[in-house]
């Protein structure tokens, strides 16, 4: 029987060897071979030489993807799932000294992830992979120290569309279209679907949502034309060809490291430098975030500034409406 890690087991391990900053290495075409009754065997050493390696405390059941589940030794430990393409699915391969542990690519993780999670859940996920942010799998907690992507949109939608045979084929095409490129920090996702996701989702239906886009301004604080590139946290355009900064508008999402005072005189020079060029920008946090009356009336600003055309419905569309962004909103409250 051949298997590699895959689903909730091989995610732990790609945040792990993101944080720790070893490389996933070459494309394999196959998978580790191993006798039905050495696989608990060879999973505990795994454990024990991999994952403990990477300071990983590993969740239980293991999950990995087998040619063939009917021979397959049964364990609460363990988790099968089973692949009708298994011979061609495409794997990765990290080594750490004497061990080789094959696992799914990122792109296929991505697809086995969109059968287990809801599509705000596998939109949330790809959006990490696409980022600059890691979830710590031994803590859940929050590094944000500008990782590079594992992958840019483009590529994994280009996957997408070469392969069809998969039953979370549609989910993960779904959350790709949805997802976004370059994110440092899971609230600037979600702040982005909520900007981006149509009305009917729940969201303000702004056309284009870009995050973290470098922008070349002006210094105030130099004598001389000297320009700098910014990165905004999300820049709202209408998405056509006009590059009228009149026509931009930025948020900037300030969460706890923006309280120190060296990171508070670099927003208010950011800000106002954002202004010198004509880009209006909004700065909320959580407790702004979680208003809807506040950011209803935010993103109506935002809508006239883009000289979005103005919405005209009735009071009991509105209360449906508003019920769906809120709806939204808790949806993603859930998402840690």
């Amino acid at each position: 029987m051949e298997f590699y890690l895959s689903h909730t087991t091989a995610l732990q391990l790609f945040r792990a060897v993101r944080i720790k900053g070893y490389r996933l290495i070459r494309h394999a075409s196959s998978s580790t071979g191993v006798h039905t009754e050495s696989l608990t065997l060879k999973l505990n050493q795994i454990k024990k030489e991999v994952f403990s390696s990477l300071g990983i405390v590993l969740t239980e059941p293991i999950e990995l993807v087998v040619d063939e589940k009917k021979s397959a030794y049964q364990s609460s430990r363990i988790r099968f799932h089973t692949s009708s393409h298994f011979a061609q699915t495409p794997c990765m391969e990290l080594i750490l000294g004497t061990s080789v542990i094959k696992i799914a690519s990122s792109f296929e993780l991505m697809i086995e992830m969109a059968q287990e999670l809801t599509l705000l859940e596998t939109i949330m996920l790809i959006s990490e992979f696409q980022g600059r942010f890691v979830i710590d799998p031994s803590t859940s907690e929050l590094k944000s120290n500008w990782y590079e992507p594992i992958f840019q949109k483009v590529d994994f939608e280009r996957y997408l569309s070469s392969v069809s045979r998969y039953s979370g084929i549609r989910n993960a095409r779904l959350a790709s279209l949805r997802s976004f490129d370059n994110a440092a920090s899971p609230m600037e996702v979600k702040l982005a679907l909520r900007a981006s996701l149509p009305v009917s989702a729940g969201g303000y239906a702004i056309p284009k949502v870009e995050l973290n886009k470098e922008v070349r301004i002006q210094q105030l604080k130099s004598r001389a034309f000297t320009e700098k590139i910014r990165a905004i946290d999300l820049l709202l355009s209408k998405g056509n060809c006009d590059t009228d900064a009149n026509k931009q508008v930025a948020i900037e999402y300030n969460g706890a490291v923006h309280e120190s005072a060296d990171v508070s005189i670099r927003d208010y020079r950011r800000n106002n430098e954002l202004v010198s060029a004509g880009i209006m920008e909004f700065v909320i946090g959580k407790a702004e975030y979680d208003d809807i009356i506040f950011m209803d009336n935010m993103f109506n600003s935002i809508r006239n500034q883009l000289e979005m055309p103005r919405r005209h419905t009735s009071l009991k569309r509105r209360k449906i409406e508003r019920a769906k962004r809120i709806k939204l909103w808790n949806e993603l409250e859930q998402i840690q």
